[in-house]
Order: structure tokens, then sequence, then C-alpha cells
């Protein structure tokens, strides 16, 4: 029996044919022929029963190669997205996960990523989700676009064949498998501002040999989309209006202090209460700057709000009533206080009547991203033979590289609002790192203390919070298929073996606090620090050592190789200091229990 029979039996047993659907036209001029036409099979997903798309019992939602083309996706994530089947995705835009950076998972129903099955010519794929994530959802970055032949989703079915995760139904995207050519493609996009390039190129080719009896497909595809941040477009961050947080409430939008007169009756009452949120243009957060506020040190006790850093309200001002700001280069400046809005922590940003820029920085424009920039190379072979009439070896590989980046996180920050390490750092003015003009702008203020507090925003030290993801994804599979009759009844089977691996590589950047307040603990050693350390304990005059000398090989004894090699003039922890002294004490205290000492000191050690 020929496959074209067997094919037409097939769609008898499995399929319905009606009137609407007819399995056989006859020509009307030629009574004597007759046409057979034979659609191509199709498996549904969700069911390991052959049987024909007009039989399933559920709609099955399909897009074929002409409809990527067509409308110039380049991922397949792209087309399904657009369905309103799907709900919101994991994508490359906006904010992201840092775990799946640049990642695309779709979300049928919107029931969740880990409930919508993606399959790979009918068979499973290999999740490339982070294990400390969970769920086995598919990236569809790993699929190449170039070799799609068709998308099949099938909703809700699937979970008894797959599982749960398969809950919300399954997206089973069919491979070219018999194809003969060669075909070549590139695309390329951008935006009016030309900072949003997107291009792809790919091939694919294959061909028959022993007279049909096999076929070989091969292609490759290379997809590259530039990142794009909030700020990079004109006008998102730069005066563009914000709302302050005001409803029916009293404000004092020009910053004198005292509520304000809106209806100009020369009352203050309930009548100038605001029934709307005020705008003004751009927005500033005056809790910290770029590289940091310097601020004069709350004395012990100090009752809030006095403690807190917040210059438009006047809090946080040296003697002279100024406000400082650090530059890139460590020196300081001033700022102007800008005027008070209502919210608390927010003023209108940019620069003031007299051109001198208003403390603060633009906060949340300046950690927002549109898009993440994104690499893939995908590439796809597969072998299909013909053994006898009724068995077949199909054999795929696939191979996926994709590289994506988060440009821009919250980093860190030092503010007077958070307690702990979070809280604003206690700086000596003797501090190594301290430049000389920023120590003379602070003195010139008439401030007279021996430290200062700072205030900053951390993304600079943190490479602006952003985190890399880089994904290796391979597949191959192996299947034997075949039909047989038995009993006047034909039967298929198949017998596969599918392989898989994904490597996912993630690379962030942030601070460990101890190791940070440490640093920037920083000190000298020259003859003052020596001396602090030959005292050892202040309290107690036995435990002197005899002189600066006995002093240095403390220091140089105190860490083994860590500390064997200070001398004069370097700039050190102050931990190690103290820990030559005697009297290292808090997060750097080496911890005992059970009458065991620890030796380790986890955040002086190390980088």
């Amino acid at each position: 029996m020929s496959k074209l029979s067997k094919s037409v039996r097939l769609a008898l047993l499995f399929g319905t044919v009606t009137a609407a659907t007819p399995a056989f036209a006859q020509d009307a001029e030629n009574t004597d022929e007759t046409e057979i036409e034979v659609s191509e099979k199709i498996t549904v997903t969700g069911s390991r029963i052959q049987r024909t798309e007009i039989s399933a019992a559920k709609p099955t939602i399909n897009f074929d190669a002409e409809d990527l083309s067509v409308r110039g996706f380049t991922n397949v994530a792209d087309i399904l997205n657009q369905s309103p089947l799907f709900g919101t995705p994991v994508d490359p835009t906006g904010d992201q996960g840092s775990l799946t950076v640049g990642q695309n998972q779709v979300n049928l129903f919107d029931l969740g990523t880990a409930r919508t099955l993606t399959l790979i010519n009918g068979r499973r794929m290999v999740s490339s989700n982070s294990a400390s994530v969970g769920g086995g959802e598919v990236d569809l970055n790993t699929i190449p676009v170039a070799l799609i032949e068709r998308i099949e989703t099938t909703p809700l079915t699937g979970a008894a064949a797959y599982g749960a995760d398969a809950i919300a139904g399954t997206v089973n995207v069919i491979l070219k498998q018999d194809y003969e050519g060669v075909d070549f493609t590139a695309q390329y996009g951008n935006n009016d501002e030309n900072n949003a390039q997107e291009f792809q190129f790919s091939v694919l080719g294959g061909g028959n040999f022993q007279e049909g009896r096999g076929n070989v497909v091969f292609g490759a595809e290379y997809t590259r989309t530039e990142g794009l941040r909030q700020c990079d477009i004109d006008g998102w961050c730069e005066n563009n209006p914000a709302l302050d947080a005001a409803q029916n409430s009293l404000v004092d939008l020009n910053g004198d202090g005292r509520p304000d007169d809106r209806n100009g009756d020369g009352v203050i009452d309930a009548g100038d209460r605001v029934s709307v949120r005020p705008r003004y243009d751009n927005s500033n957060i005056q809790l910290f700057s770029q590289y940091g506020n310097p601020f004069p040190t709350p004395a012990p006790g100090t009752p809030f709000p006095l403690d807190q850093y917040l210059p438009s309200r006047g809090f946080g001002a040296f003697p002279d009533g100024s406000f400082l700001q650090f530059t890139p280069d460590g020196n300081a400046e001033e700022c102007a206080r800008g005027e008070t809005v209502n919210d608390l922590i927010r003023t209108p940003g940019g620069f003031n009547e007299a051109g001198e820029p208003i403390c603060g920085v633009d906060f949340f424009d300046d950690v927002v991203q549109l898009r993440s920039p994104s690499s893939r190379f995908n590439t796809y072979a597969s072998l299909r033979y013909d053994i006898t009439d009724d068995i077949t070896y199909r054999s795929d590989f696939m191979y996926s590289n994709s590289k994506a980046t988060e440009l821009a996180n919250q980093g860190g920050f030092q503010t007077t609002f958070f307690p702990g390490t979070g809280a604003p750092i206690e700086l000596s003015m003797d501090n190594p790192f301290l430049t000389d003009q920023a120590r003379e702008a602070i003195r010139a203020t008439g401030y007279t203390d021996e430290t200062i507090s700072v205030v900053r925003f951390n993304n600079d030290l943190v490479n602006e919070g952003l985190f890399n993801n880089e994904n290796h994804v391979w597949r191959v599979s192996n299947i034997f298929e075949g039909y047989f009759e038995l009993a006047d009844r034909d039967f298929y089977w198949d017998v596969s073996v599918v392989h898989s691996k994904a490597e996912n590589i993630r690379e962030g950047f942030g601070i460990v606090d101890g190791r940070f307040l440490n640093a920037v603990d920083a000190r000298i050693v020259d003859d003052t620090l020596l001396e602090q350390i030959r005292l050892q304990d202040p309290n107690n005059p036995d435990d002197d050592l005899a002189d600066l000398d006995a002093a240095l090989l403390a220091l140089q004894g105190a860490r083994g190789g860590f500390t064997a090699n200070f001398g004069p003039g370097d700039i050190i922890c102050g931990g190690y200091a103290e820990l030559a002294a005697g009297t290292l004490t808090g997060f750097n205290e080496q911890a005992t229990g059970s009458n065991l000492a620890d030796e380790d000191l986890p955040f002086l050690d190390g980088p």
C-alpha cells in the first residue's frame, strides 16, 4: 500500500469528511479522470493521537512562515503576543527580572508563563530558565524564525498528556524538515533618533538525495537588537512633567515654607485645598545625588526630621546655610535647595534662576530602561531518510546562543530615610580620598566637626546596576516512525530519543555592604595611625607597644598575607588598624560559638 493511500485511509479513520471539506473533486470537463486532493496531516498538539485539525476538541490557532515574514517579526514570541489569547509575557522590554534578562516567554490566557508549554516538532524543548526561578518555560529566543514552517497554538488542552505546565495550553513550533532550495534574508529596523537599531540575517538551504528517499536541511540565523534607556529618548527625561502627591490638601508650591493662599482671599482655609494633583516640570529626588552630598553629621539624639537630608525643607544645610554636592572628580560645589513640593522627597530639578544646579538626581528616570540590548545566534540542521516505504528515520540538531543585558537598575544608595547599611556614610574629614578642594569647601561654610555625613546614589559603583544574561542551548532528537497494518487496521508508531542541555550564565553587580563600609573608612599609614596602634587598649597602659616601629610590625602581622606589605604612606581599610590594636568590633568581629573561635573576618579580608 502506498503512502498516499495510507494517508487517505488515515484521514478517513481519524478525521471527519463533510460536504464542506470534500476529500475528492471531479474535473467537470473530463469525467474520466478524478483528482484526489490530500491535505497534509496535522498532529494536533496536546494529544499523541494523530488526527486532522477539524476534528480537534479545541480550536487550533495557526501561524505560518508567511505571517512571520510579511509582518517582519524576528522572534516567535512577537507574533504570539499579537494574539489576544496571550497575556503579559516575559520579554526584553521594560524592567527585567535579574534571572530572565532578555528572555522571551509567552503567557497563554495570563495564567503564568509556567503554564504555557512550548514544543518543537511536537516534542519537549529544554527550559533555559534559571534553576532558582523554577518552572519549565522555554525561551523562544532559542527558536530560529527563518526555519519555522508553522506555529500551532492549542488552548486549554495538553495537561492530561504533558502535565501541569500545559494547563493554559500548548504552543507547537513546527520547523522545516523537508526543504529544497536556498534562501537568504536580511532585515533592518530603527527609530527616528537612530538609537534603536535592529537587524537580522538568516540563511536556509536544503535538498533531496537518493531520488527523494532522503532530505537534509540546514539553517543559521543572527539577530542583534540595540538597547534603549528612557533617557535616550529626547524629552522623556528633560523637563518632563510630574505630578505632586498633594490631593485635597494645602500645598506650598512657591517654597516659602507656608501653605499657599490658592483662592487669594487672604485666609488659609479649606478653600485653598487642592482637589487635583498639581503638575510641575521636571522632578528630582533630593535625598541624594549621583556622586554624593556631604552634610553636617547630626548630633546623637537629634529628633526627626532635623536629622534628615532634605534641602528643599532646609534640613542638612551647613552653618552658612549652603548645600554642597560632589562632582565626578571628587570636588565639592554648591547646589541650590530647590522648591518644596508636597510629597516630601521631590523637588523640581534642573537649575534655579541663578543657574545653580538643584540638589538631587532625576532618580526614577535614570533607572528605567525601555528595551534590553540582545543578540542571538541560532543554527539548525535536520535529516529525513525513508529506510523502507513504511519506516522513516528523522534527526534534527539545534544550537542557540543568546545574550542580553539589563541596562539600569536601582544599584543601591545611602540615604537618611533608610537605617543600617543603607544609611548615610560617616566620613572623616581626614579621609585620604577626600580632595583638598572638597575639604576646603566644607570648612569654608564654617563647619568645624571632624566627621561629615554623605548621602549618595551608588549606581556609578555598580556599573549602573546592570545584569548580564547568556544562554547556551543544545538539542538533538532521533526519531524512528512508521506505519503497519494489522487485523485490517492501520497503526502509526514512533520511537524517539531527545537530548537537550541548557547552560545559563548570569552576571550582576552589587555592593557587599560590609566591605563597602570598610573601604569608606580609609586611613593612611602615618605616625598618627601607628600611635593609635601602639596604644592598643587606650584604657590599659600595661599593653602599650614599645614604639612606632613595633606598631608597624603589629600592623603588618595582623592578618598574614593581607597586611604583610603595608607600609608608611599606604591607604588601608581602618579595620586592619583596629585589628592590630585589638579593638576590632562590629560586623568584622571574629565569630565565636561552642567554645571555638572562628578566625574568619568575612567583610575585612578579600576584595
